[in-house]
C-alpha cells in the first residue's frame, strides 16, 4: 500500500511518490532523466550507485528511467511506478562548520556525476553524427561543445549549498538538452534505417571543404614524391643504387602517383559540381 514518504517494502531506501504512475517534478514535467532497459531491481541498483540519480521509474517491458532532478509526484500512467531516493533533498542553509556535511558531499558528488554524464552524452552525439554523415559545420559545432564540456570537468566545485543547488539546476538543463539532441539523432537514424528519409546530400560548403582537403593531401604527396626523387638521384650519383632498391623506389613512386591521381579526380569533381575552377 502507498504511504507518502515511507520507505517502500520493495526498495527500503526509496519511497513511492504515488500509488501508481511515472515520476514528475514540481512543474508536473518528466524532468531530466536517462532511460535504459533494466528490471526494477537492476534499475534500483543503478540509481543507488549513481550519486546524480535522485529517483527511478519502473514500468512494463523492463522500462527504467534514472531521474536527475527532484521529483514530487507520480503521473497517471498505468503500470508505472516512481521511487524517490530517501534523504536526497538538501537545504541551502549555510553550514556553520568549515568541514563538509554529508549533504554537501552528496551534492558535490552529484555535480561531478552530472558533468561526467554531459561529456558522455556529447561524445555519443558526436560519434553518431560522424557515423551518419553530418556536415562539417555540424561536426565542428559538436566538437566545440565537447571541448566546453571537457573544460567543465576541471572547473572547481561550488563551496556552498546554495551554489551547489544552482550548479545542479544548470547542469540538469544541459543534460536535458543533450537528451533531446540524442533523441532527435536516434529518431533520424531510425528513419534512415526504415527508408523514411535519405542521407543528406553534401552542400556547397561541404564540397568546398572536400576540395580543399583533397588539394592539401595532394600538396603533401607532391612534397613526399619530390623528396623521394631527390633521394633517388642522390643514391644514383653516389653509386649506391641497386636493382632491388630501385624496384622499391619505383613501387613507392607508383603508389604516390596513383594517390595523387585519385585525390585530383575527387578535387576536380567537387569543384566542378560547385562551379569553381580547379586550383593547379
Amino acid at each position: 500500500d502507498f504511504e507518502q514518504g515511507v520507505p517502500s517494502k520493495e526498495f527500503p531506501h526509496y519511497a513511492l511518490t504515488g500509488p501508481e504512475g511515472g515520476c514528475l517534478t514540481e512543474k508536473k514535467e518528466g524532468g531530466t532523466f536517462m532511460r535504459k532497459e533494466a528490471s526494477p531491481a537492476d534499475c534500483e541498483k543503478a540509481c543507488t550507485k549513481d550519486p546524480a540519480c535522485v529517483a527511478f521509474e519502473t514500468g512494463p517491458n523492463n522500462h527504467c528511467e534514472m531521474h536527475h532532478e527532484p521529483v514530487t509526484a507520480a503521473g497517471k500512467r498505468e503500470g508505472f511506478r516512481c521511487f524517490d531516493k530517501l534523504k536526497v533533498h538538501t537545504t541551502t542553509t549555510a553550514m556553520p562548520s568549515t568541514s563538509m556535511s554529508p549533504e554537501m558531499v552528496a551534492m558535490s558528488d552529484r555535480v561531478k556525476a552530472q558533468r561526467d554524464e554531459i561529456v558522455a552524452r556529447t561524445k555519443e552525439l558526436l560519434a553518431r553524427a560522424k557515423a551518419t554523415g553530418a556536415s562539417p559545420e555540424e561536426l565542428e559545432k559538436l566538437e566545440d561543445m565537447l571541448k566546453q564540456d571537457m573544460a567543465r570537468l576541471d572547473k572547481p566545485l561550488p563551496t556552498s549549498p546554495a551554489e551547489l543547488v544552482k550548479e545542479m539546476e544548470l547542469l540538469s538543463g544541459v543534460i536535458q538538452k543533450r537528451s533531446e539532441s540524442l533523441e532527435a539523432q536516434l529518431s533520424m537514424e531510425r528513419d534512415l534505417v526504415s527508408g523514411k528519409t535519405k542521407p543528406k546530400k553534401p552542400g556547397k560548403k561541404d564540397k568546398e571543404r572536400l576540395a580543399e582537403s583533397m588539394k592539401e593531401k595532394q600538396d603533401k604527396l607532391k612534397d613526399a614524391l619530390k623528396k623521394l626523387e631527390e633521394k633517388e638521384a642522390q643514391l644514383k650519383a653516389e653509386g649506391k643504387m641497386d636493382p632491388e632498391l630501385q624496384r622499391e623506389i619505383d613501387r613507392a613512386k607508383g603508389v604516390l602517383g596513383n594517390a595523387l591521381g585519385q585525390f585530383g579526380k575527387i578535387e576536380a569533381a567537387a569543384r566542378s559540381e560547385n562551379g569553381t575552377a580547379t586550383i593547379g
